[in-house]
């Protein structure tokens, strides 16, 4: 409970960048609960709160916040060459959170490496995935300030 007064900042991803639209697109993604055939069936998106849900919720609930972000750009390039790179391995599981997710059925593998790249930007021969956080400023109003 936020005292009056109170300030709460909440960081969390975007909705509308990289891993956002990942996850809403392939919510079961790293999520125990995942279905082993790789079908997106039965897969709970609520262990994926994005920036998304609490804008909602804040506007539902009439609650008054700033909103700002920051982005971070990760360079993943070694996903989309070599298959046998460690690095571009790696990269796959942490982006998905999933352990090795080169694994995965081809077809959910080709669907979310399409998405990945998606949102991807290319300087020269690299490519960078494009994330950004969200941050939320919410002011909780003395008091005073509400009678």
């Amino acid at each position: 409970m936020l005292a009056p007064g109170g300030i709460l900042l909440a960081i969390i991803t975007a909705d509308y960048t990289g891993y956002g639209k990942l996850w809403r697109t392939f919510p079961s993604l790293g999520c125990e609960t995942a279905p082993q055939d790789g079908s997106q069936d039965n897969a709970s998106p609520s262990h994926r709160i994005d920036a998304g849900y609490v804008r909602d919720a804040l506007r539902q609930l009439q609650i008054p916040y700033h909103e700002d972000g920051f982005a971070g750009n990760y360079k993943i390039t070694e996903c989309f060459s070599d298959e046998e790179s460690e690095e571009g391995n790696l990269a796959l599981d942490f982006l998905t959170h999933t352990i090795r997710f080169r694994d995965a059925p081809s077809d959910l593998f080709q669907q979310v490496l399409a998405c990945i790249k998606e949102s991807c930007v290319q300087r020269g021969d690299e490519r960078y995935f494009q994330s950004k956080n969200v941050c939320f400023l919410i002011t909780k109003p003395t008091e005073s300030a509400t009678q």
